[in-house]
């Protein structure tokens, strides 16, 4: 019994001691505090700068690989991996277009080389890139969405803050009265504005850059911006569509996925990349000319007289092409080819030559009105047709100074032609052109 007793007693003494113990506790593992933002990233605005300008890198770096590829079978020691090229450029490309100090840096440049191994980094899954950039930055790179998706769709603010929008766009004061006006309509579609507006531009561009009948300042193209408003704007599609998506933002539009801007059609396009190279105009008109003589007079008994004079005018005609250079706005470069009339009459007789004249003119636009002055000189033809080089014409060379005017696609103008060299085979006299005209051409 006494056992028993003892037993019980310790058991009970046991459990008084464990239940009077104090409860253990885990020892707690220190955390770690997250790293202060200097700065909070718009991650609106870091997708909208890759896709503004990372496209142009990638395409510009499958170039310059496809370059490396081409000079590696050329020259069997070029050591340069293509693969490699490819990954740095396009590295180096992306890390231009983040924001400086950016703390997403790294992230967004692994996203850039899984792009290069996937051999899509020609642009065409850009989409699918700029979304995971989207999806794998977060609070950890100070990263935060600005704009809450669901009211991405619709305008947040008033027509009023249109200006505001406007005001960090580097527009002219022109633009901006002009896109504040349109922007405020009630019915005004961005995305079909952003789709016709690069059609407007390179129409309107290659009629500036035509010397004939530029259109005003003030005029208004289809899409309700002025001429002077257009002049000010870039002529690539992709540079429009990054302008006007930057304002679309700032109005609190996502215009990422909705706005597709196509390019102009291939022919306008290529009308405007070769409108400096010239364009071409059709010349026909009349003129008068006549000769001035000098002769030597002598006899027998007395030494050579000089004796000066000019013949009555002949009618003739004259008929070719020209082509207009625009080096700049104000001058430009007139060659051409005609066939041009000149002579002289004398008592009712003509005596009418036939010139091939190649003009080489130095033209001042001043709107419409063109001052033109430089050399021309061609052939007598008829020397070329079995003449024994005993009349009176040959080869000429002169001056030509003249006036024209530039109507839309018609031109009127006048010119003189007057001639430094002797056209004339008689030992005893010189004689030399002298020519006016009058023509009216078409300008393509």
């Amino acid at each position: 019994m006494n056992n028993i007793k003892y037993a019980l007693a310790f058991i009970l003494a046991g459990s008084l001691t464990v239940a009077a113990a104090p409860p253990s506790v885990p020892q707690s593992v220190p955390s770690v505090a997250p790293k202060p933002c200097a700065k909070i990233y718009d991650i609106n605005e870091i997708v909208s700068k890759l896709n503004d300008g990372f496209p142009s890198q990638l395409k510009n770096c499958s170039s310059k690989t496809n370059e490396v590829i081409a000079a590696k079978k050329k020259d069997k020691k070029d050591k340069r991996d293509p693969k490699v090229f490819m990954k740095q450029c396009a590295t180096d490309g992306v890390k231009k277009e983040l924001p400086e100090g950016f703390p997403g840096t790294n992230k967004v440049v692994g996203l850039v080389e899984k792009l290069v191994q996937s051999n899509t980094a020609d642009g065409t899954n850009i989409d699918g890139f700029l979304n995971d950039v989207k999806k794998s930055l977060g609070p950890d790179e100070c990263v935060m969405e600005s704009v809450p998706k669901v009211l991405a769709l619709a305008p947040v603010a008033p027509p009023m803050d249109v200006a505001q929008a406007l005001s960090g766009s580097n527009l002219s004061s022109s633009c901006v009265e002009d896109f504040t006006s349109i922007f405020g309509k009630d019915n005004f579609d961005m995305v079909k504005f952003m789709q016709e507006l690069p059609m407007d531009v390179a129409k309107v561009k290659l009629k500036l850059k035509s010397p004939f009948g530029k259109p005003k300042d003030s005029e208004r193209t289809n899409v309700g911006l002025t001429v002077a408003c257009i002049k000010a704007l870039p002529e690539s599609p992709s540079e429009i569509l990054s302008l006007l998506k930057n304002i679309g933002m700032k109005m609190g539009l996502d215009l990422a996925a909705d706005a597709a801007l196509p390019a102009p059609p291939k022919e306008l396009a290529e009308a405007v990349s070769n409108s400096a190279a010239g364009h071409l105009g059709f010349r026909a008109g009349i003129n008068f000319s006549h000769l001035s003589a000098i002769s030597y007079n002598a006899t027998k008994y007395s030494p050579p007289r000089k004796v000066s004079g000019t013949y009555d005018d002949a009618l003739g005609f004259q008929v070719g092409i020209v082509v207009d250079m625009a080096p700049t706005d104000l001058f430009h470069i007139q060659p051409g080819i005609m066939y041009i009339q000149k002579g002289t009459e004398n008592n009712g007789i003509s005596a009418i030559a036939h010139y091939v004249e190649v003009p080489l003119l130095l033209s001042l636009k001043f709107s419409m009105l063109g001052i033109k002055v430089g050399p021309c000189f061609g052939p007598y033809f008829d020397m070329y047709l079995g003449s024994d080089k005993e009349g009176i014409f040959a080869e000429d060379f002169g001056l030509s100074l003249g006036l024209g005017f530039d109507i839309n696609m018609f031109y009127i103008g006048a010119f003189y032609d007057y001639g430094l060299v002797n056209v004339s085979y008689d030992k005893h006299s010189n004689f030399y052109n002298r020519t006016l005209g009058l023509n009216i051409g078409v300008n393509l």
